[in-house]
């Protein structure tokens, strides 16, 4: 649900956010409010061009577009580097929007196709928190996560059990880390 009427103590103006699969869907749109209400919005994907495609559709400036695959530990401590050396500080906000499926049977999922998406959605999202809220902590900031997950954790279809099974433990994850981070104002 989106309001155009946020309130005040909601209000994104002059924070710095980080989304990742902005190229696209749900991220594309994500990065469009944030902007659309004042937030900086460093868009990110495996394919930076989509990612840059996504910046030129933003209202106000200094957005910008960065590589980032999120199934690699290593690369969110590099994008963490590079968004603070570029505006000298970390995002204290990241939406984890990076998601795939696939439309194999249970019976057909071989474990490349099903490790792939639990890598992306599953680890992705454990990555980039880790590499966000480390630096938060370190820079003794507060900040707010937000996980994309799915209605169909609660109401699976057919030929998605890897998906599901990703979503569900985003859900999971999303809990520990809320109970974790809660203390440095983390939420």
């Amino acid at each position: 649900y989106y309001s155009s009427n946020m309130s005040a103590s909601r209000s994104v103006d002059g924070r710095l956010a980080l989304v990742t699969g902005g190229s696209s869907g749900i991220g594309r749109e994500t990065c469009k409010v944030l902007a659309r209400e004042g937030a900086t919005v460093v868009v990110t994907c495996i394919d930076e061009a989509g990612a840059q495609e996504t910046v030129t559709l933003l209202e106000g400036s200094n957005h910008t577009a960065m590589r980032y695959d999120v199934t690699q530990f290593d690369s969110g401590k590099e994008l963490l580097k590079s968004i603070i050396q570029k505006y000298g500080r970390p995002p204290n906000i990241l939406v984890n929007s990076a998601g795939i499926t696939t439309a194999i049977g249970l019976l057909d999922e071989t474990p490349e196709t099903f490790q792939r998406v639990l890598d992306v959605n599953l680890k992705g999202t454990v990555f980039t928190i880790q590499a966000v809220c480390r630096e938060l902590v370190a820079a003794n900031m507060p900040g707010s996560m937000v996980n994309i997950s799915s209605r169909t954790v609660g109401r699976p279809l057919k030929n998605i059990s890897a998906y599901v099974a990703s979503k569900a433990g985003v859900d999971g994850i999303t809990k520990c880390f809320a109970k974790e981070m809660g203390p440095h104002g983390i939420r």
